[in-house]
This record gives C-alpha cells, sequence and structure tokens, in this order.
C-alpha cells in the first residue's frame, strides 16, 4: 500500500444493511405498485451486474416498512451465500446504477457510502471485487454444506484508501469502461428486441387467423439439423474453449472456460458453426441461449445445449423464431426431471414456424435482421475486450503501479 494511503475498517466507513427474508408467498405479478427483488442471480461472477433469470416482485406496500431495503443509486450488494465446491460469486459485488429499482433479498448485503469525505462509493466498488479483497473474505467464511460469509467478516474488513481525489480518477477509469460494457448490454437488448419483434410482425401475427396462400408451417427438424456435429477424439484441438449452461443467459456468455485438449469436462462436446443457435435443454424457460457468430473453431458447447444448423433458412430466421417467449413458455411446460428438468431435442426439433413458400419474404428478413444480430455481437466481443482490459488495470491502480492523471481526479 502506497505510503498516502490510510487503511480503515469497512464499518468505519460505509453503513451494511441485510437483505429481508422475503418469502415465495409474497411474490406477486410486476406492475406499477411493485419493487423487483435483488437476490444473488443479480451479482455477476468475478463481479458486476447482470439481469437475472427469473425475477420476482412484492408490494412496495408490504405490511411493514420496507424503505430501508430499496436500494439506492451507487449501493454495492455484495453475495453472502454460495454452495459448497461452487464458490462462484462468494463476497462478488454488483453496482447499483438505479434508485428504487430493488428490495434487497436475504443473504444479499448493502454496503452503503456514509463517509463520503473519506470515500468514492464507486472507487470502493472496484475495490470490492479486486481478488486478493475477495479471497480474504472468502478465506473467512464458514465451511458447511452452505457456505456463508458473516456480516461481520465483511464490515471488520480493512479497506486501504488513498487520497479521495486519487479515488475519484481510478474510479473514472474504470467507470468509463464499465459504462461503456452497460451500454452496449443495454444497446443489445433493444437490437434483439427488434430483430424478435419484427418476425412475431412478419411471420406470427400475420398468421394468427389463417395461413396465407402460399404458406406452410415447417418443423424445425426440416430447417435446420439438431446436434449435428461432436466433438470426437480424433479432432485436431490444442485448447478447448468451453462453454457450460450456467455462463449464459439471453443471447449473453459471461464466461468461456479454456482446457487443454483431454482436460475438458466429459460434457464437451457440441461444436458450433457460424449460424448457429445454440439453447439450453436444461430448464429452457431459463431463456439459456446464444446465436454463434464468427466462432474460434475451438469453441465447443455442453451437451446440456440443443445446436440448431440452419440448412433450409437463414440463420436469422431461426434465431428470431426460436427466442420468442412463447416458444420457451412452451418447452418449459414440456420439460421434465425433478429439479433440473429438461427437454428433449425431438421436441424442440417438433416446433412448427409459419413459412412462406416462396423465399423472398424470409430473404428480406434477414438482409434486416441479420445486421441487427451482427451488431450485437459486436457489442460483445468489444464488451470482452473493455472487460479484460478493466480487469488488468485494476490491480495496477490499486497498487499504485499506475497513477491516473491528474485531470480525472477532480
Amino acid at each position: 500500500m502506497p505510503d498516502e494511503w490510510n487503511s480503515y475498517r469497512l464499518e468505519e466507513v460505509c453503513d451494511f444493511i441485510n437483505g429481508f427474508a422475503f418469502k415465495s408467498t409474497d411474490y406477486v405479478p410486476p406492475s406499477n405498485d411493485t419493487i423487483e427483488v435483488l437476490r444473488m442471480g443479480y451479482i455477476e461472477r468475478g463481479g458486476g451486474f447482470k439481469e437475472d433469470d427469473s425475477p420476482v416482485f412484492v408490494p412496495r406496500k408490504y405490511g411493514r416498512d420496507l424503505t430501508k431495503f430499496f436500494l439506492q443509486t451507487g449501493d454495492i450488494a455484495i453475495a453472502m451465500t454460495d454452495m459448497k465446491d461452487r464458490v462462484a460469486i462468494l463476497a462478488n459485488t454488483a453496482w447499483i446504477r438505479e434508485a428504487g429499482r430493488f428490495a434487497l433479498n436475504q443473504r444479499v448485503g448493502c454496503i452503503r457510502v456514509k463517509r463520503r469525505d473519506l470515500v468514492n462509493a464507486r472507487f470502493l466498488y472496484f475495490y470490492s471485487n479486486w481478488q486478493p479483497h475477495v479471497d480474504y473474505l472468502r478465506s473467512r467464511a464458514n465451511s458447511g454444506v452452505q457456505v456463508n460469509l458473516s456480516t461481520s467478516a465483511i464490515t471488520q474488513s480493512e479497506i486501504p484508501l488513498p487520497p479521495l481525489a486519487e479515488q475519484r480518477g481510478i474510479a473514472a477509469v474504470l467507470g468509463a469502461l464499465d459504462d461503456k460494457i452497460e451500454l452496449n448490454r443495454r444497446m443489445n437488448e433493444t437490437l434483439e428486441a427488434l430483430a424478435q419483434s419484427l418476425f412475431k410482425s412478419w411471420f406470427v401475427d400475420a398468421t394468427q387467423s389463417a395461413l396465407p396462400k402460399g404458406w406452410r408451417n415447417a418443423a424445425i427438424s426440416e430447417l435446420c439439423e439438431i446436434n449435428s456435429w461432436t466433438l470426437g477424439k480424433g479432432d485436431e484441438l490444442d485448447r478447448i474453449e468451453y462453454v457450460e449452461i450456467s455462463e449464459v443467459m439471453r443471447g449473453n456468455i459471461a464466461n468461456i472456460q479454456s482446457y487443454a485438449r483431454g482436460e475438458e469436462p466429459s460434457r464437451a462436446r457440441r461444436r458450433l458453426r457460424h449460424g448457429d443457435t445454440v439453447l439450453s435443454t436444461v430448464r429452457p424457460d431459463r431463456g439459456a441461449y446464444f446465436l454463434c457468430l464468427n466462432p474460434s473453431p475451438s469453441l465447443i458447447g455442453s451437451t446440456g445445449f440443443a445446436v440448431l444448423t440452419p440448412i433450409k433458412a437463414p440463420w436469422s430466421f431461426i434465431q428470431a423464431a426460436m427466442t420468442q417467449a412463447d416458444v420457451f413458455e412452451y418447452l418449459g411446460q414440456q420439460a421434465d426431471g425433478g429439479a433440473y428438468p429438461a427437454v428433449r431435442p425431438e421436441i424442440i426439433g417438433a416446433l412448427e414456424v409459419p413459412l412462406p413458400n416462396k423465399p423472398e419474404l424470409v430473404e428480406e428478413f434477414h438482409r434486416t435482421c441479420a445486421p441487427l444480430y451482427e451488431r450485437a455481437e459486436n457489442n460483445r466481443q468489444e464488451s470482452r475486450t473493455l472487460a479484460a482490459l478493466r480487469d488488468a488495470l485494476l490491480p495496477k491502480l490499486l497498487s499504485g503501479e499506475l497513477r491516473v492523471p491528474a485531470s480525472l481526479k477532480n
């Protein structure tokens, strides 16, 4: 720690709020009178905010005052629980951008700066996800079946703080990268929602009353090959870039794991091609999917995915058709298997989509929507690069090895 830095216990400079123990019976459909419950699923592995795959809501007027559990802009949510041998997000944090959107759930804590004369909140957020600090907190967690981090372990941890101006500079550098990543995420939501909306308008709504003359319902298995390319022992790959189901949500891949050939998990078998639509067969109603564009030859998916390779329709048409909300709802209804219900690939293949016999409309859809998906993929690649830069800068800035320009300290 540089000489000009001072160390404080977290409780000296921040308030800490434990979440409220909502019950499942408290959950209600979303409306103007409800508030979203921030649970563990909103915290990204490695730190950061991500949208939960299954948001839940409670009434804002709950029967008791929940105001103290409403999160404010600049709050830092911290994961206080993880399962044994799956320490994925324990002690990682998420930055809260929107005041009043969330009520804090149990086993998620809130760090709220009270000494703003000493602490820049966004600097503290980045520090909280610095791996040595995360490792320290994890070392203080219990080691039972469910790994828990106590309030005292968090609040009594030592936080080294540079001068406030230096904190502002570090937060400005790292925050600019984070803000661009968030902007890309929001832009992608808009781009993909537009493509899905166009598909619904052109091919679903247009056939609600009856199929127009010259149209038919085509099965996905007719338009696509399903799981047609499998990783074999003779495939000449030095390394495997592996995509697990748990790392995928609504078009985004959070993490890609790298393995030396022969050391990859046994379920790393689905080879991927350009234009593949990849859907999770496990808990399919979650909407765990992604579109594979210009993949590395070593990119391999889990056998828990169904990989749809278009053969008689453009890839944008298949992607938009298979990511409609009612598709995930239907597949969820067809899934079985207890705690981790799954759907068979044949059920996916049996799904039908309206298809005009003349290809002009489908081709026009592809000309219109393929650029939307390609732009979204470019945004994702840019975000991965920015995240890697942010993660490389973080330890250098926190150690004092790199110093921010004076212009960013104001």
